[in-house]
């Protein structure tokens, strides 16, 4: 299975909480805000993660098996201290 499949099962699997601490870590955010416009500018083809560099795609990697690892009450911790600060 490609990098780009692991990450999205491993994310799509996760429980909402360590989703929410994925998606809210500062690195990941700005990542997917940089795929997002290479998205649109390709005109929307395919998916935000076709557009990953193979450096994005093993960060992201890394992070998504980090933040699904963590028991859901860190992960809430995490996503709670994030919010308070935004």
């Amino acid at each position: 299975m490609d990098l780009k499949r692991r990450i999205l099962r491993l994310v799509e699997e996760a429980p909402q909480l360590n989703k929410a601490a994925f998606y809210s870590d500062p690195v990941v955010m700005a990542l997917v805000e940089n795929l997002h416009e290479r998205w649109r500018r390709a005109g929307y083809e395919g998916e935000p993660i076709d557009y990953a560099t193979p450096e994005e795609l093993e960060r992201l990697y890394e992070l998504a098996e980090y933040y699904t690892s963590l028991p859901p009450w860190e992960a809430y911790r995490i996503f709670r201290e994030r919010s308070s600060l935004a």
